[in-house]
C-alpha cells in the first residue's frame, strides 16, 4: 500500500502546472480514495491513512489547477482573437482600400497568433 500510495504521489507531481487536461488526476484521485477506504477500515495503518488523505487533496488541488489553466488559455484565444477584430474594424473605419487590406491584415495576423498560442498550449500539456 505505501508503495502505491509513493507511486500516485510521483504520477500527480509529474503533471505539469500548465496541464489543461483534469483526466490524470482525476483518476489517481479515485484510486487514492479506493486506498483509503480500505484505510479507514484498518486501525493499524494510521500514518498511510494520512499520507492518503494529503495524497487526496493534492489531487484535487491538481484537479483545479488543470480545470483553470483551461478556461485561461481560452480566454488568451478569445482575448487575442478580439483585439484581432478591434484592428479590423478600426482599419474598416478608413474607408480607403488599403485601410481595408491593412485591417484584414491585422485581423488574419491576430488569428494565426491566436493560433499559435493554442496549439503551444496544447503541446505542453
Amino acid at each position: 500500500m505505501r508503495s502505491k500510495l509513493k507511486s500516485h504521489g510521483i504520477d500527480l507531481n509529474s503533471i505539469p502546472e500548465t496541464d489543461v487536461s483534469a483526466d490524470k488526476p482525476t483518476k489517481i484521485k479515485k484510486e487514492i480514495s479506493e486506498l483509503r477506504k480500505t484505510l479507514v477500515n484498518s486501525e493499524s495503518m494510521k500514518s498511510l491513512l494520512e499520507e492518503a488523505e494529503e495524497l487526496e487533496q493534492k489531487a484535487t488541488e491538481k484537479i483545479q489547477k488543470c480545470k483553470k489553466n483551461k478556461i485561461d488559455m481560452r480566454l488568451d484565444v478569445a482575448s487575442v482573437v478580439t483585439l484581432g477584430a478591434t484592428g479590423a474594424l478600426s482599419g474598416l473605419a478608413s474607408v480607403s482600400a488599403s485601410g481595408i487590406a491593412k485591417a484584414f491584415s491585422r485581423a488574419a495576423s491576430a488569428v494565426s497568433g491566436a493560433v499559435r498560442v493554442g496549439i503551444e498550449r496544447i503541446k505542453r500539456s
